[in-house]
């Protein structure tokens, strides 16, 4: 259930950026009307029309914060539909476990598509199968509009992301607003106009106070120097174009670190497990490879297979009992009905391959490693120790 924990805490931490959006903007329409009527009280005289439109600013401000509360109450309502959708799902680990296998595979494909930005296919599975209360799929279409922001070189959006979540950000010590500044002073040079990167230098630089915040706003403000002259080799990596890659990186990173969601899909951490459970050292030497071995078939057929990239990092499995495949058939070799036999020579097969090999010889047999010729009778049942 580890691997199902965002399904608590993202909802909560979409409740708590709700709630610290809607406090700031309550605490700062409480804080203007009550200065404006206390502008009113302190006047000895006020002529009764300016007083009635001074009221009736106030009452459309006041209607207006209501139809915010109104809109936001909705939003959470909404939330705690999800949580308690979620939390109906978490019980049938135990009450339905085979419908909630099967559920926990439907979200994780519909969680995989979102993430690549399948929306349509996701929305479209998340409907037919029921689940849209418990993936994320508008969280990953956010995320994907900031990312195309950035793409378009802009950080408006991903500013106002920051904005929104910045006790967040504080709490996790995240430098993504730092880079996001830092990006849109470098753009200014590039366009060679310095007086309004020192304007936005000293409007948006004087809140971060760290050491080492203040050691890479220096070196960004050298470039100042060299706005119309050769970068020197330590100032081109600010005008490179990996940047914006990096900062679309880092976002993506952030943004699920503030949502609470996994950083890789759930569906590569299933098949991870699945594919480290058969991971084998015959995996990696191409002599030993196994047909029906999912690891070493996609390395056999095309070397950018779908499980290359998931398998290269996976450990070996850790197997406290040996497994034996007959090298000729790829069978596991049991003690049923295919047991071990030995040729004369030594070398070990599994019964079922050195049957089918005598059927087609006329009851002889050819090794495949040496290519020596023995009769069937010759072969010999051996045992398997525990």
């Amino acid at each position: 259930m580890e691997i199902e924990s965002s399904l608590i805490t993202t909802p909560f931490a979409v409740l708590r950026q709700s709630y610290e959006v809607i406090h700031q903007q309550l605490e700062f329409e409480l804080n203007s009307m009550v200065d404006e009527i206390s502008e009113i009280e302190s006047k000895p005289f006020i002529n009764p029309i300016e007083a009635n439109l001074k009221i009736g600013q106030i009452v459309a401000k006041l209607q207006g914060l209501k139809r915010k509360l109104e809109q936001n109450s909705t939003k959470d309502e909404e939330q705690f539909r999800i949580l308690k959708a979620r939390v109906e799902y978490a019980k049938q680990a135990t009450t339905n476990p085979e419908k909630f296998q099967q559920t926990r595979l439907d979200c994780a494909v519909v969680d995989h598509l979102a993430r690549n930005t399948y929306f349509d296919c996701a929305y479209e599975i998340a409907n037919r199968t029921n689940i849209k209360n418990l993936v994320e799929i508008n969280l990953y279409f956010e995320e994907y509009k900031i990312i195309q922001a950035l793409n378009n070189n802009s950080c408006t959006e991903c500013l106002l992301f920051c904005e929104t979540n910045k006790n967040k950000l504080k709490e996790i010590n995240s430098r993504l607003e730092l880079d996001l500044r830092l990006q849109e002073f470098i753009e200014l040079v590039k366009l060679n106009d310095k007086n309004s990167a020192i304007n936005y230098a000293r409007r948006n630089f004087s809140h971060f106070t760290e050491n080492k915040e203040l050691d890479e706003i220096k070196k960004a403000m050298g470039l100042l120097v060299y706005s119309n002259k050769p970068l020197p080799k330590r100032y081109e990596h600010f005008f490179s174009q990996e940047r914006w890659k990096n900062l679309i990186n880092l976002f993506s990173q952030t943004f699920k670190q503030v949502h609470y969601l996994m950083q890789e899909s759930s569906l590569n951490l299933f098949l991870g497990l699945g594919l480290s459970a058969l991971k084998t050292e015959h995996c990696i030497d191409p002599s030993q490879w196994c047909q029906k071995c999912p690891v070493c078939t996609q390395q056999n057929k095309n070397k950018n297979g779908p499980f290359i990239q998931l398998c290269k990092d996976l450990p070996l499995a850790r197997r406290e009992n040996s497994s034996i495949i007959c090298s000729i058939s790829k069978e596991l070799i049991n003690d049923e009905s295919n047991y071990p036999m030995v040729l004369p020579n030594g070398n070990v097969y599994g019964r079922q391959a050195l049957l089918k090999l005598s059927q087609q010889l006329n009851g002889k047999i050819i090794c495949p490693k040496t290519g020596e010729t023995f009769d069937f009778s010759q072969v010999k049942k051996i045992y398997l120790a525990s």
